[in-house]
């Protein structure tokens, strides 16, 4: 009876999984004829997507990660695909074939991954504690505070150090584009511990801490996630950090649509706080981004897209223009994507998985691997609109083969780690989960498996996980005793 209960569930997995699929092997085909109605399909399919794999197959669970890359993938192609900025053109149909592609692997890798995953946390929570000679691993809950108050107060003392290097702080800076030359050594470190607010949520959720405790671990919250990156005027830091705030509070709190709804909002409100504190103007951001002038013409056959004939004069024609801040805004979303399809429209040269390896370059100091990389190709709409999705560097090093096989390891580690702490509900693994939600949460906006970031807050992680949990016995006494000959 179990059997067929998963093999119920599974034929559930694949039904919706092909459904994404073939929304966008369709988008291939309908896009040339009518971009907006692909688009559209997509857009409303991506959500209902979202709530059938949350809804009926997790548990509502909607942190999911198959169910959050289905609606986040499937929902900036269909805004690319609405073409709402001048350097947008119509895409290769390579380019959907091989996004349709890296969805599949994705949806096989997490049902792959989950599975494996359950059977190793399975072996592990029958162990309550591993001990090896005089080490025992055990979670230490008394030590959790100390940990908190540390690594804030490293990071807050390695953001005064950089701003006492720099001179100012970029959100005060009037200067556009000045953020982007804050960075020193120093900067990495406190970048770092910007992602210690989950575990400081957790303390204040599971711990008898005394008032002022609850009170420090406040202020660290608030540092980490909220203060920290709105001085350094870094959006990318906000989000990674809140990501991981977000998952530990939708899963300690009974895993409510609201609260995860709630934590969104503020999201979004401290993304346009970040946004604006860049100092761009209208005009810039018109500039830069060149939104499209969309013209509704009911009295035509094509009622909607770009005036043709614009000397022929249509009294009901109706014409509009996304703001320059809605302009950014969109273009945050879907340039990744339009990247890829240079890239897919214009790449010549292989670089032979040698990107997957930049991460790592931080200890292997190889000069080689940077010259490659660095004098890669990178095919972009325009030189300054620099972001790509997340395969893009797959298919810069391997084309198609790369993008099947770097996606479906990915996702099968993702679907490992969301399994390990579905099943075993450790602090430590549900920390890995947050951070994890950055590479599937902003799969549209860069080749996360390749930046040293996503690694360097697992290595964090691990870090903190061997500290609260890691302690040396006293060597035992014998009992016997000199005897005599």
């Amino acid at each position: 009876m179990k059997k067929s209960k998963l093999l119920c569930y599974d034929r559930k997995d694949i039904l919706y999984a092909l459904l994404g699929l073939i929304l966008l092997i369709a988008g291939a085909f309908i896009s040339p004829i009518n971009h907006y109605i692909s688009a559209f399909v997509l857009l409303i399919g991506s959500v209902v997507l979202y709530f059938l794999f949350a809804v009926t197959l997790d548990s509502k669970n909607y942190l999911s990660l198959k169910a959050v890359f289905t609606l986040v993938w499937l929902f900036t192609i269909g805004l690319a695909d609405l073409k709402l900025v001048d350097y947008q053109e119509q895409w290769q149909r390579n380019t959907w074939f091989l996004l349709a592609l890296a969805y599949a692997m994705f949806q096989i890798g997490i049902l792959l991954g989950s599975r494996l995953g359950g059977k190793i946390a399975d072996r592990l929570t029958k162990k309550r504690g591993l001990q090896r000679g005089r080490l025992k691993l055990e979670l230490r809950p008394e030590r959790l505070f100390g940990i908190c108050v540390v690594v804030s107060a490293v990071g807050l003392i390695c953001f005064v150090a950089n701003v006492c290097i720099r001179g100012w702080i970029p959100y005060f800076v009037k200067e556009t584009g000045m953020y982007a030359q804050f960075y020193t050594k120093f900067y990495l470190f406190a970048v770092a511990a910007s992602m210690i607010s989950g575990l400081c949520y957790y303390c204040l959720k599971t711990q008898p801490l005394a008032k002022w405790k609850k009170f420090v671990l406040i202020l660290c919250i608030f540092y980490s996630t909220f203060i920290f990156p709105i001085l350094v005027v870094s959006r990318g830091t906000f989000i990674c950090s809140a990501l991981s705030l977000t998952a530990v509070i939708f899963y300690l709190n009974k895993r409510k649509f609201w609260v995860l709804l709630t934590c969104v909002v503020v999201m979004f409100g401290v993304y346009e706080v970040g946004s604006a504190a860049r100092n761009y103007t209208s005009d810039e951001l018109n500039a830069l981004f060149q939104p499209s002038e969309i013209v509704i013409s009911p009295g035509t056959d094509n009622p909607l897209g770009p005036d043709d004939n614009p000397n022929i004069e249509n009294p009901g024609k109706l014409t509009f223009q996304l703001p320059g801040k809605v302009a950014f805004l969109y273009s945050y979303l879907t340039i990744g994507h339009d990247n890829f399809n240079e890239a897919v429209q214009n790449a010549t040269e292989y670089t032979y998985g040698v990107r997957q390896l930049k991460p790592f370059n931080v200890l292997l100091r190889s000069s080689k691997i940077d010259n490659i990389i660095d004098n890669g190709e990178r095919c972009l709409v325009r030189p300054y609109l620099t972001t790509i999705n997340l395969i893009g560097n797959s298919y810069y090093d391997l084309r198609w083969f790369g993008v099947g096989f770097f996606m479906l390891v990915w996702a099968i580690g993702f679907g490992m780690i969301e399994s390990c702490y579905l099943k075993g509900k450790g602090i430590f693994s549900l920390l890995v989960l947050g951070n994890t939600l950055t590479p599937v949460v902003l799969c549209f906006f860069e080749s996360w498996m390749s930046e040293f970031s996503v690694w360097m807050h697992w290595g964090l992680i691990l870090i903190l996980c061997l500290i609260a949990c890691v302690t040396l016995l006293p060597k035992k006494k014998s009992n016997t005793k000199n005897k005599s000959v």
